[in-house]
């Protein structure tokens, strides 16, 4: 769990309180089963991430919940300008998230974590637009995932689970 949640960390810097990080466990968690469930089969690969992030997110609210901490919305959402990828994140783990904004915000996640790097400034600038979009058309969603991994049938390639 520890090398999950220092991924999260490259892929989205943190505010130095960690604010919202249940949040972010799950809008993560939430962007990746999108993506899963699009995908068709994923590969082991995949299913270990979800996972993974399945487990930290379990971690997180069994934490704040033991510490009687209530993680509110507002104040990390609110923290676009110095952490914006963070706050994207955090946003996907309400429940009225659109789910092209998800699928856009999964593509995007497991992109930078393929390639070990921070989420762009200009795909997390394109996931808050999907998010405020609601809902996302078809024709804006397949823009948006153009733009964000730039060549979809290779990036759902590397996610895919090979034949044998």
């Amino acid at each position: 769990m520890g090398h999950t949640l220092s991924m999260l960390t490259v892929l989205a810097p943190r505010p130095p309180d960690a604010a919202g990080i249940g949040r972010v466990c799950r809008g993560s968690l939430t962007a990746v089963r999108a993506v899963i469930s699009m995908i068709g089969t994923p590969s082991e690969k995949l299913l270990k991430i979800e996972s993974d992030l399945r487990a930290l997110a379990h971690v997180m609210a069994q934490e704040l919940l033991e510490s009687g901490t209530q993680e509110l919305a507002l104040p990390m959402l609110a923290r676009t300008g110095k952490y914006p990828q963070w706050s994207v994140l955090a946003a996907l783990a309400e429940p009225d998230m659109p789910v092209g904004a998800r699928i856009a915000a999964g593509v995007e996640l497991l992109r930078a974590w393929k390639d070990r790097c921070e989420i762009t400034k200009a795909a997390t600038a394109d996931l808050a637009a999907a998010i405020k979009d609601n809902p996302v058309s078809e024709v804006a969603l397949r823009l948006l995932l153009l733009r964000v991994v730039g060549c979809p049938p290779a990036a759902a390639h590397h996610w895919h689970r090979e034949s044998s």
